[in-house]
Parts: C-alpha cells; structure tokens; sequence
C-alpha cells in the first residue's frame, strides 16, 4: 500500500477510467434497452421492470458478493464477474421476451463491478486516501451517468 497519496496517484487515472467506462457502458446500456423495448412492443410496465431487473441484480450481488470474494478471491471473482456481465446483454440480441430481458439485466446487476472494485481501492489507498480516492471515483461516475 502507498505511504501517501502523492505514491498513488499513477495508479488512479486507470482505475478512474475504468470506473467511468463501465457507468457509461452500464447507463448506455440502461437507454438502449428501453428503446429497443418500445420498437418490439413491450408495455411500459415490462421496461420498466427490466430496467428495475438491474437494481434488483446489484442488491442482491451486495448481499451475496462478499461470500463469492471469500471463497474464490477478488481476482478470480472480478474476472468471472466481469465475463459473465459483458456477456449477458447478448441474450438481449438472441431473445426478445421481457422476462428474459428483466432475468438478464438482473445477471448484469449482480455481476456488476461495485461490489468486486471497493476492494480494489481498499488496497491500493489507506484511510483518508482511499476516502479522496473514493469521492473522486464518485464524481466520474455522477458524470458518467449525466
């Protein structure tokens, strides 16, 4: 871990980047998604839901997550999380039920990286570093999503 937050700070600019990636990802995700579920008729209601299907998936990953990091490790865990959420809005291409739509944009929810990168900053900042680092990580995702 650095002795201070000046030894940090070449390391910040990738983990901001990627952060700010996987917001913008997930938000242009979100807006594609409600389109596309207009164009093939789905009712309000069933957009609605797929979106909430999201929130839903990353309530319940910040319940189970912490285990899954337990037993196989922060790396492995990130990895698998990482596939199986950049995979899971192909099912939205091959499948057009919402339903399935709400299941898999709960799976990208749960797989999503809030849970798998507070550990990330945990071990790269101490104490009142990782809280600038993390208020600053804050700010780009507020702008990712606006």
């Amino acid at each position: 871990m650095p002795a201070n937050l000046t030894a940090a700070i070449p390391a910040l600019p990738a983990l901001l980047l990627g952060f700010f990636l996987m917001q913008t990802g997930n938000t242009f995700q979100g807006t594609i998604l409600t389109i596309r579920g207009e164009i093939e008729g789905f009712a309000l209601a069933e957009i609605g839901a797929v979106g909430a299907g999201f929130w839903a998936g990353v309530i319940i990953g910040s319940l189970r997550a912490t285990r899954v990091i337990r037993q196989v490790g922060h790396i492995r865990t990130f990895a698998a999380f990482g596939a199986i959420a950049a995979t899971a809005p192909l099912v939205h291409l091959l499948v057009v039920n919402p339903f399935v739509w709400i299941a898999a944009r709960a799976l990208t929810g749960f797989c999503s990286m809030r849970h798998v990168r507070r550990p990330g900053s945990r071990a790269l900042f101490s104490g009142r570093q990782r809280g600038a680092a993390i208020a600053l990580r804050d700010f780009r995702i507020s702008a990712a999503s606006n």
